[in-house]
């Protein structure tokens, strides 16, 4: 080595240093080329280890995947041969029991066969018995069907005299009966007989005092005639005479009740033409219905029951309208109340043998029979709170709301 060094070194000296430079370019140049090519070679180099490295890898993990696979084939394998054993000493145990089952099987084959000729021996002697036992039981029957034919015709023959001495015994009654009959018709006529003469002595008597009060009344008529005549004459000429205070002790009429004759001056009592009244005109009566209309009322501001004014007295001219303040805006309804009853408008108007009619039948052809009604709120009927909405027919909803009729 040293002996190169010195050698290059001498030949350095005798080359000049252009010449050096040149070489040195040019090796350089040379060595880097070949640096150049190294480099490359290197990299392919350690691509191929690279490649070579995962290809390793990849092996190593399909050697480790085959090793696993191996360990549970052994697994697998060491569990199947378990299974094999234990398999094949089921097999045993199942080869004995079945030669055990045979051998049971043939036991009861042979007691089975033993059983089957015990029963049929015994099914050959029962029926023998049975057979002597219905012979024995056909016996009796007979014996007992020849008694029971006695029986009944022991029992025809009592039946026949019972028949007989009914029919006896019921044309004996038949005769009684008649003569019952005969009897009771005499005893009848009789007591018609003795009716009628009651009937027209009580005939004689009414009569008799029918006349005796005619003429009673006539009397009575004629001085009650003769009376008014004689208060007549202290009437008061003019109307300023008569005290309001005053009233008449026959008819107790006022002084509003007076007017003036036109024909002489003089001053008469005002008579309603209707009912020949004087009072009639001032004072109003109320009908008082049974308590079966008590709840058409409604409760007045004393705490009194007072009736609604379509059921009063005067509300019978059914020409009268109603207050034309009052206003109800409902609709009939014609389901209002869950049961058919009758109208409670069409009842007020039934006289008292009509009304005892409906209280009695249920029905009467002046009554409509209706489940309908208006509210309770209705201004022409009004309910309090606890008592049921007003029952009307159609036709009286018509009247009263519509045509305001009372």
């Amino acid at each position: 080595m040293d002996e190169r060094r010195k050698k290059l070194l001498s030949k350095l000296a005798n080359i000049e240093k252009d010449d050096l430079l040149k070489e040195c370019e040019v090796l350089i140049q040379y060595l880097g080329d070949e640096l150049y090519d190294e480099r490359g070679h290197v990299y392919e180099v350690r691509e191929k280890l690279r490649k070579e490295q995962e290809k390793n890898a990849q092996l190593r993990a399909k050697n480790e995947n085959l090793e696993a696979t191996t360990e549970a084939q052994k697994i697998g394998t060491a569990q199947l041969q378990t299974q094999n054993r234990n398999l094949s000493l089921r097999l045993s145990s199942l080869n004995q029991s079945k030669s055990s089952l045979n051998t049971s099987l043939r036991d009861l084959r042979r007691a089975e066969s033993t059983r089957a000729s015990e029963e049929k021996k015994r099914f050959a002697l029962m029926q023998n018995e049975m057979s002597t036992r219905i012979d024995q039981l056909n016996s009796s029957f007979e014996q007992s069907f020849q008694v029971q034919d006695d029986e009944v015709k022991r029992l025809k023959r009592k039946l026949e005299v019972a028949e007989k001495r009914h029919k006896d015994s019921i044309s004996s009654l038949k005769l009684e009966h008649q003569g019952i009959i005969h009897q009771y018709e005499e005893d009848l006529s009789n007591m018609l007989s003795a009716l009628e003469e009651c009937k027209s002595n009580h005939e004689r008597e009414y009569s008799s005092m029918k006349e005796s009060l005619v003429r009673q009344i006539e009397e009575s008529e004629a001085a009650v005639c003769a009376q008014q005549l004689k208060n007549t004459k202290n009437l008061p000429k003019t109307i300023e005479d008569i005290d309001p205070s005053v009233e008449c002790k026959y008819c107790g009429a006022s002084s509003d009740n007076w007017k003036r004759n036109p024909n002489d001056g003089s001053m008469e009592l005002k008579i309603d033409s209707k009912n020949n009244d004087p009072r009639s005109s001032k004072v109003a009566f109320e009908d008082h219905r049974p308590s079966s209309q008590g709840s058409v009322g409604s409760e007045n501001s004393d705490g009194g029951k007072r009736r609604s004014a379509l059921y009063r007295r005067n509300s019978r001219i059914r020409g009268e309208k109603l207050d034309p303040k009052l206003k109800c805006y409902d609709a009939w309804q014609p389901n209002m109340h869950e049961s058919i009853g009758g109208c409670e408008r069409c009842v007020f108007y039934l006289t008292d043998e009509e009304r005892r009619f409906f209280d009695v039948k249920g029905h009467h052809p002046r009554v409509n029979l209706v489940r309908g009604g208006c509210s309770p709120s209705c201004p022409f009927f009004p309910r309090t709170e606890h008592e049921h909405p007003v029952r009307i027919c159609h036709k009286c909803y018509h009247q009263t709301h519509v045509m305001r009729l009372k």
